[in-house]
């Protein structure tokens, strides 16, 4: 399948996260994803779908340059810092 889709990123971590959509995405292989975080994109390279429930699909990321991993770690690290355990 190739195209684009939108999806909302959820339970986001270094290593995937959880898209919500009603569009179809793939679900075998791998594929490019950019995400939207705080206004500007990370580049996934290489993501794989590694279940689907309902409208959820679990997404790992296999493929991001170090560059897009720091920026995604400093992000989640701000999202779980604000959050009280």
């Amino acid at each position: 399948m190739r195209g684009t889709f939108e999806a909302v990123a959820t339970d986001l971590s270094v290593r995937g996260c959880a898209l919500e959509t009603t569009e179809a995405m793939p679900t075998s292989g791998p594929f490019a994803l950019t995400l939207q975080v705080a206004g500007a994109p990370i580049e996934i390279a290489a993501a794989r779908a590694r279940y689907v429930q309902g409208t959820t699909v679990g997404v790992e990321f296999r493929q991001i340059t170090p560059s897009a991993q720091t920026r995604l770690a400093e992000y989640v690290g701000r999202i779980y810092a604000g959050r009280q355990v």
